[in-house]
């Protein structure tokens, strides 16, 4: 099995079974999601470290607001999602959350139009 096929069967495992992992763990959702974040960014520097990169240089441009503003609301996006694994159930957490950008087309003419 070539290295690309290997990589991509495993994000689908990965993402694949976070609903699932995420129901059975007995903790409160924003837990969950703290959790999550520290073990992604200790796995990011473990990973980093290991492939030699951990000498990257800091960009020489100053962060934009977009990018920090857009954390409390991926933050509360991801806790109202794993509430929901833990209260209705995984499938229908995960139909609702990917029917999310059909909801926001079909809202955004009655959102976004001038009076």
């Amino acid at each position: 099995m070539n290295n690309g096929l290997f990589a991509y069967l495993a994000a689908l495992l990965l993402f694949g079974s976070n609903g699932i992992i995420a129901a059975a763990i007995a903790l409160p959702s924003s837990d969950i999601v703290l959790l999550r974040t520290f073990l992604g960014a200790l796995t990011l520097a473990a990973v980093l470290f290991i492939t030699k990169r951990h000498n990257l240089q800091a960009p020489s441009r100053p962060r934009e607001p977009q990018r920090s503003s857009s954390r409390a609301p991926r933050w509360a996006q991801l806790d109202f999602l794993f509430r929901a694994y833990q209260t209705i159930g995984v499938g229908v957490s995960s139909l609702l959350y990917y029917c999310g950008p059909i909801i926001v087309m079909a809202l955004s003419p009655l959102i976004l139009a001038k009076s």
